[in-house]
């Protein structure tokens, strides 16, 4: 006939605590994982809308470059340079911190980063020649 284990009362909740406690270690585990892996997307999501805003950003620094070489006069109190699917919003100042020289601020925001850079250009009077100074982040 059929064999059937008989479990003494003290075995039966030895066994459901060990159970329960490795049900426990088991689901503690996942959620670390789980934990882990958002704050892995999120980075790696937040770095790659910070690189987006910074090349938007440099882009509208690039296309005043080309704007002073074309026209060395060229002053614009604010203006959009669209670069793929983000814009910059590029605000040029000449004559600023003095004459000869030209102060660029731009500025792009991708998925709420926004990073800002400032250029400073020089403008030779006799030849037109522009020449990058500086370029820095902006805070």
């Amino acid at each position: 006939m059929g064999y059937t284990a008989i479990l003494k009362p003290r075995e039966g909740q030895t066994m459901l605590t060990l159970v329960l406690m490795i049900g426990a270690i088991i689901v503690a585990a996942a959620a670390v994982f789980i934990v882990m892996v958002i704050a892995s997307i999120s980075s790696t999501y937040g770095y790659r809308a910070a690189q987006a805003a910074g090349a938007t950003a440099l882009a509208g620094v690039e296309d005043t470059m080309v704007q002073l070489t074309r026209n060395g006069g060229f002053s614009s109190g604010g203006y959009g340079v669209t670069a793929g699917a983000y814009t910059a919003n590029v605000t040029v100042s000449q004559g600023v911190p003095s004459a000869g020289y030209v102060t660029v601020f731009s500025a792009a925001t991708v998925s709420g980063v926004t990073r800002k850079l400032s250029a400073l250009f020089s403008e030779s009077t006799s030849t037109g020649q522009i020449n990058l100074i500086i370029i820095r982040n902006v805070p």
